[in-house]
Order: structure tokens, then C-alpha cells, then sequence
């Protein structure tokens, strides 16, 4: 009983944040100009029309003119029933938008994911079962590194050096190469590194944390004075 009451809980309260944050970013948005509105009031302007008619006509359009109360209810069962409305930019529906985009970020997102989730721990490890060594700073360097720099500047860099003076992958994304291709794997090399690179550092420095705790510990200290081999002690770490 201990165990489902706890996940019933956990359920419960990840909904009500969940609502929390839904109703706070409906706030923002109601509260920040809405910029379909004041592109029609400047229009309205330059054309010598009455600006507060243009708003008015575009805020009966975008249904803006509503109880703010049938708005938020609008809002909420728009996010949880996936009807997020119309891109104008896209000239569809946002979840279309996000569909087609969807593709291609998977490209990028799964191997950066599988990566970091591999090279993190291994890393991390590997430092505590080297304390204080020059692979210890090593990873400890690369960790801060990725701590330090941010992305978009670490990724222009690498184009730059590697896109513009190189020449050995493409500035520009194409869409038009299959997904397992050379090319494909060429062009999302620096993404790919760029997003690992930043994300690694976290759990490399927290693997490597957790480790230390047991490198000395006295089961590995009696470990190895029984003889245990240095991939046992490892292991054990």
C-alpha cells in the first residue's frame, strides 16, 4: 500500500504543477501585447483608417474579446487535448509544425541522448578510479569545459573552423538527404558534439562524486589487498 500511495502522490502533485505552470504561461501570454493586434493598429495607422477599430476587428478575429475566464478554460483544454492552434508563420497547425520538425530533431537528439547517457557515467567512473591523476584533470577539465562555454558559441566556432575554413561538412542543414546516409552523419556531426560536449559535464562530475565516495571505501580497500585485480576494483566503484 506504501509503495501505490506513493506513486498516487507523486501523480497527483506532478499534475498540479503541471496546471501551475499551464496557468502562469496563459498569464504571460494574456498579459504580454498580442503582436497580431499591434501589427493591425500600425497598418490601420499607415493607412489613415482608425487604429481602434482595426484592433477591435483583429481582436474579435483572434476571439481576444472574450471573458478572460472562458479564454483560460480555452487555454487549458487546448494544451492537455493537443489543440494548440494555428501557426501563422507555419500557415498550419502547430501540431503539424511540430510533426515536420519532429523528424529532424530526432536526427540530432537520440544520439546525443544515448551518447551523453554512455560516455557520462563511463567517464565518471573512470576518474574516481583514477583520483588526482592527470585523467583525472583531464576529465575533471573537460567537464568545466562544457560547464563553461556555451553552446551557440562553441558551435559557430566549429563551423567556422570547420564549415568555412576546412570546407569538411556543410554550414547550411539540407533537408534533402536520407536520414542514414554519409552525408547526413557528416552534417550533424557538430550539433550532435556541441550538444554532448555541454550536457556530459553534469553527469561526469556526479558519477565521478558518487564513485569517490567508494574508492576508498573498505570493501574495495580489502578487495584489493585480497588481490583483486584493478578491473574488479573498478567495478566495484
Amino acid at each position: 500500500m506504501g509503495m501505490e500511495w506513493y506513486i498516487v502522490r507523486r501523480v497527483a502533485w506532478a499534475a498540479i504543477v503541471t496546471f501551475i505552470i499551464v496557468s502562469i504561461t496563459w498569464g504571460l501570454l494574456t498579459a504580454a501585447p498580442n503582436p497580431q493586434v499591434q501589427q493591425a493598429v500600425t497598418q490601420a495607422a499607415m493607412d489613415g483608417e482608425n487604429p481602434a477599430e482595426a484592433e477591435e476587428r483583429m481582436e474579435a478575429q483572434l476571439q481576444l474579446d472574450r471573458p478572460l475566464h472562458v479564454r483560460f478554460m480555452d487555454y487549458v483544454v487546448g494544451v492537455y487535448t493537443l489543440e494548440w492552434g494555428w501557426s501563422n508563420t507555419r500557415n498550419q497547425p502547430v501540431t503539424s509544425a511540430l510533426a515536420s520538425a519532429l523528424y529532424y530533431t530526432v536526427q540530432y537528439s537520440v544520439p546525443w541522448t544515448i551518447l551523453t547517457v554512455l560516455i557520462g557515467p563511463i567517464v565518471g567512473v573512470y576518474s574516481a578510479a583514477n583520483q588526482y591523476s592527470w585523467k583525472d584533470h583531464a576529465a575533471t577539465g573537460l567537464a568545466f569545459f562544457g560547464y563553461a562555454i556555451p553552446n551557440f558559441f562553441f558551435g559557430i566556432i566549429l563551423l567556422l573552423i570547420f564549415g568555412v575554413q576546412l570546407r569538411w561538412i556543410p554550414i547550411v542543414y539540407q533537408t534533402d538527404v536520407p536520414m542514414f546516409s554519409v552525408e547526413n552523419v557528416i552534417q550533424l556531426t557538430i550539433p550532435i558534439f556541441v550538444l554532448v560536449t555541454g550536457s556530459i559535464g553534469a553527469i561526469m562530475r556526479v558519477s565521478r562524486n558518487e564513485s569517490a565516495e567508494y574508492a576508498n571505501a573498505d570493501f574495495v580497500k580489502t578487495a584489493k589487498a585480497k588481490g583483486s585485480p584493478r578491473t574488479g576494483s573498478t567495478h566495484a566503484t
